[in-house]
């Protein structure tokens, strides 16, 4: 297969895609290189091609820099908002919408050659960390306002621990 067409069983669903998206703000004003990045990222990831409608417009804003690496300082950044909210609830859309657009632009460099799968890996991993990060100290703050610290024999505060078995990031 041209790494540039798409299967021909794959048409349609990504002719349906544009179809949906045929009125949505600045898909006209997109290059031929970015509308056919676009056609690879709908044909090979319905996830993707999922989240890009929902999350149109910042989509829109972000495909000037999607050939680049991401930036790990936003992942501190999430961190850090993340342990500054006093609930669950908020801290929950955040980390989804943080997440999907991470996977969008790691997949678009993937799709478009941009990245070694080194670098998509690595992107993964640094990814799903940085998200136990934040969701643990959000919820070590939490757990400390409603029951105080955890503390060892030495009685020095003891942080939440999360045990995660399997491939972390895939």
């Amino acid at each position: 297969m041209d790494a540039r067409s798409i299967p021909p069983q794959l048409k349609l669903p990504v002719s349906s895609w544009f179809d949906r998206m045929r009125d949505a703000d600045g898909l006209a004003e997109l290059s031929d290189a970015a509308i056919h990045n676009i056609e690879r990222l709908v044909d090979c990831s319905e996830f993707a091609a999922t989240l890009v409608q929902r999350d149109w417009d910042w989509f829109v804003r972000a495909i000037e820099s999607l050939d680049e690496v991401p930036d790990s300082g936003m992942l501190d950044e999430l961190v850090a908002d993340v342990h500054g909210m006093d609930d669950i609830d908020d801290a929950k859309p955040v980390l989804r919408r943080f997440r999907h657009r991470w996977m969008v632009h790691v997949l678009w460099r993937e799709l478009t050659g941009a990245a070694t799968l080194k670098e998509t890996l690595a992107a993964l991993s640094d990814l799903a960390d940085r998200q136990l990060d934040a969701a643990a100290g959000l919820a070590t703050k939490l757990v400390r306002e409603r029951f105080g610290s955890v503390r060892n024999e030495d009685n020095e505060p003891v942080d939440l621990v999360i045990l995660g078995m399997g491939k972390l990031g895939g």
